[in-house]
């Protein structure tokens, strides 16, 4: 028998999610993670570093059909060009099959201040656990319902870790038991310096988001003392029940290297 569903898990399951990066942002705050304001700061960044010139990066992982990032840096565009703000925002899509499927209103956001109807976010094919993007240059990166298409839940996060900027945010969506042996609390217990390198924002574990912050000046990651044993999931009569939709979760299993 399945558990009820909370509002931000229904939610999460409306395909109009993926077509509104709005809905995105508001399902995050109901988290306690503000985006818009977490974009807009690294907007507004004027320290007078060279860096600040550069483009602020979104990059969602698992984007699909690629409206809710081309939303997103759309809508954040335009808000920073009304705001007098000269920054450029980038956005990069990443899916195993990108199928690029975007609405007309959509493309047609920002026309009113110059933006033409060309696809503004770069939409790339690559996998969460190996994304073709360099290191240390992403300011936010977010995923939501994917992490059940993901074989090791463990790389997909070292690589955010290992693309995101000094002091860039990572919002990832995770279902609740995805990464539940040994447990993510105790992989990170078991990760020498995890605590200088991550800084972890305590949400509500039931809806299984995972937010962390890549510390300014934090020492090179060295990876998780795990190895990936293999993924357990439903059967087939499971996974094709639309009703069990959320039910379907790879549970991934690892073993500690040290043997701890």
């Amino acid at each position: 028998m399945l558990m009820s569903e909370t509002p931000l898990q229904s939610a999460v399951g409306r395909p109009c999610l993926n077509r509104d990066f709005s809905n995105l942002c508001d399902l995050f705050k109901q988290s306690g993670v503000d985006l818009r304001s977490e974009i807009f700061d690294r907007l507004m960044l004027s320290s007078g570093d060279v860096a600040n010139n550069d483009p602020v990066v979104l990059l969602d992982g698992g984007c699909g059909t690629g409206a809710a990032i081309e939303h997103a840096v759309r809508a954040f565009s335009m808000s920073a060009k009304r705001m007098g703000i000269s920054r450029e925002i980038k956005g990069i899509g990443v899916d195993l099959n990108p199928v690029v499927d975007i609405d007309d209103y959509i493309l047609n956001t920002g026309s009113e201040v110059g933006f033409d109807s060309r696809l503004m976010s770069n939409i790339v094919s690559g996998d969460v656990s190996d994304l073709p993007v360099q290191s240390d240059s992403v300011d936010i990166y977010y995923s939501s319902n994917v992490s059940v298409y993901v074989d090791d839940m463990l790389k997909a996060f070292e690589e955010a870790y290992r693309i995101l900027k000094s002091g860039g945010i990572a919002v990832v969506h995770v279902r609740k038991d995805a990464i539940s042996i040994p447990g993510f609390d105790r992989v990170l217990e078991l990760t020498p310096g995890a605590s200088d390198l991550f800084e972890y924002i305590d949400v509500d574990r039931e809806v299984g988001f995972v937010v962390c912050r890549k510390i300014p000046n934090a020492p090179e990651f060295k990876g998780f003392p795990f190895k990936f044993v293999k993924a357990i999931e439903p059967d087939e009569s499971v996974r094709r029940t639309l009703d069990d939709r959320f039910a379907y979760f790879r549970v991934a299993v690892y073993v500690c290297i040290n043997g701890s």
